[in-house]
């Protein structure tokens, strides 16, 4: 189940009347800009109107994109005292959703973090190496385009292990998929498939509910100057006057 099939089981609490942009479209677009950094719903409407073929892409917006006045001004919130934590939730019903099934999606909260982790470092997307905000927007789709792929090959596999996606660990069917690529097969069938997938399937992640890190760097630099010079260059100096002192 994606965004787009929670956002169609969303109660409208709106007048049928007044209904001009269906609710999946504004809980589209203020996601889509929230993640962007939109801190109000002129920000919102700005992003939108931006964006507005990209959105299209999902959902039809026939209406257009939705103006400052179509955002509520007020929303209900729920908060509640969950093993010492408050929460604040959208889900008012205690009797739809009681304490424990928010503990339950509070913890699952960390997979989040795993995610954004994974794009990052795994991937190497932990800096934007162009010179242009376009050129850095084509590469970061390349980047999600590639996570995409290998989470396909995780649901393959844990499909055809009888698993949970999240068992699998996402770095190792990206060692695995690498090295998999790399092989020069003759021809690709579907044993050689099904070989792939059982390899991916058989590094399993642990149980890590309520699981809690650290927010800090382990290793320290090394302190090495930078390569200011192309690295041809750099070997060549080395032959010609050795590694300086301070380094040796």
């Amino acid at each position: 189940m994606n965004f787009l099939d929670i956002f169609g089981q969303l109660d409208d609490p709106r007048i049928e009347r007044k209904k001009l942009h269906p609710m999946p479209e504004i809980l589209l677009l203020t996601l889509c800009a929230v993640i962007c950094g939109a801190e109000n719903w002129d920000d919102i409407e700005l992003l939108g109107k931006s964006k507005l073929m990209f959105l299209r892409q999902y959902l039809p917006y026939e209406s257009g994109i939705p103006s400052d006045e179509n955002f509520p001004e007020t929303m209900s919130i729920r908060e509640t005292k969950v093993a010492g934590k408050v929460l604040v939730t959208t889900l008012l019903s205690s009797g739809d959703t009681p304490k424990s099934e928010l503990s339950n999606l509070y913890k699952l909260r960390w997979h989040v973090e795993l995610d954004l982790r994974n794009i990052k470092t795994p991937l190497g997307m932990e800096a934007l190496r162009c010179m242009t905000p376009q050129m850095n927007e084509k590469d970061m789709r390349v980047y999600f385009l590639g996570y995409s792929l290998i989470r396909l090959l995780m649901c393959e596999a844990a499909l055809q292990a009888e698993i949970l996606p999240r068992q699998i660990s996402f770095k190792h069917t990206l060692q695995v998929w690498i090295a998999w690529s790399r092989h020069p097969w003759e021809a690709v069938g579907g044993e050689q498939t099904a070989l792939l997938l059982v390899l991916i399937a058989e590094q399993r992640v642990g149980n890590r509910s309520g699981r809690i890190e650290p927010i800090a760097v382990k290793k320290r630099p090394k302190p090495y100057p930078r390569l200011m010079n192309p690295r041809a260059q750099a070997r060549e100096e080395i032959l010609k006057n050795d590694y300086p002192k301070k380094l040796k």
